[in-house]
């Protein structure tokens, strides 16, 4: 049975639980009580889940109406519970790890104060230098 299959089979005991015991559900789909206990910790530990499901439909629903929009792809979306430098600093590495030219890159943020920090400044200041040296390069 693979992963798709078990979580398949996990959805049906969560609706079934209430009816009766959770280990003879699992027995009869022939998954593990402790995977099924897992499943229901993952899943309540994707809080961010509808959110970014969210983004993934309003982004496909914007190409979809505007195919000519400027925006190809999210090349990197961070959430924490705290909007502070070090989440702004990590969504900035996981861009460029991923993005590695830079070229027509787009920035969206909400203006605050990270932006305006010393630390983010320094990190577009070298990540530019990067990009200039790569194009020298190439």
């Amino acid at each position: 049975m693979d992963a798709g299959e078990k979580e398949q089979c996990f959805k049906l005991i969560e609706q079934a639980a209430n009816i009766g015991q959770v280990a003879e559900h699992c027995h009869l789909l022939g998954v593990l009580r402790s995977g099924y206990y897992a499943y229901l910790k993952r899943k309540k530990n994707d809080r961010d889940a509808k959110v970014k499901q969210l983004i993934r439909t309003v982004y496909k629903t914007l190409q979809r109406k505007v195919p000519l929009l400027a925006i190809t792809m999210i090349v990197a979306c961070q959430l924490n519970e705290r909007n502070d430098n070090e989440l702004v600093l990590q969504k900035f590495a996981k861009a460029l790890v991923k993005q590695k030219d830079m070229t027509g890159l787009v920035v969206h943020s909400d203006q605050g104060f990270q932006y305006t920090s010393h630390a983010y400044h320094d990190m577009l200041r070298l990540a530019l230098k990067s990009a200039c040296l790569a194009g020298a390069i190439a």
